[in-house]
């Protein structure tokens, strides 16, 4: 089984390391491979929280099943951020919604075309 070569410094010294070749894991000098297993240590602790996180919240925001789904569903309150997304959102719907102002060339067309008719009904009548 082969497994890639990393790459790291502790304390201003460098070392590639790799599974696969169990003499370089032993050219780690002591007190480097002491700061080496705590910095390891303190990401599996990071990383069990944020797993341990991410359960809770699922736990939380879990439907749970009852009879009257109304009250099973919690409304949530919306985060800043939240808020102002769907702010945006629906600024930008309105305004798709929303038609256009008539231009000054149309109206202006509209004169013309008003003055063009009574011009013709003098001339007829």
């Amino acid at each position: 089984m082969s497994s890639d070569k990393i790459t790291f410094v502790v304390n201003g010294h460098s070392y590639a390391i790799s599974a696969s070749e169990p003499e370089t894991l032993t050219a780690i000098a002591a007190t480097d491979r002491k700061a080496l297993i705590t910095v390891l240590e303190a990401v599996k602790q990071q990383q069990k929280a944020s797993e341990q996180r991410a359960d809770q919240i699922l736990m939380q925001t879990a439907v749970p099943i009852s009879d009257n789904l109304a009250t099973a569903i919690k409304p949530e309150r919306l985060g800043r951020g939240d808020a102002e997304a769907v702010m945006a959102r629906l600024i930008l719907e309105e305004k798709a919604k929303q038609k256009n102002p008539p231009s000054e060339r149309i109206f202006y067309k509209w004169i013309i075309g008003f003055a063009a008719l009574v011009i013709m009904a003098i001339l007829v009548f």
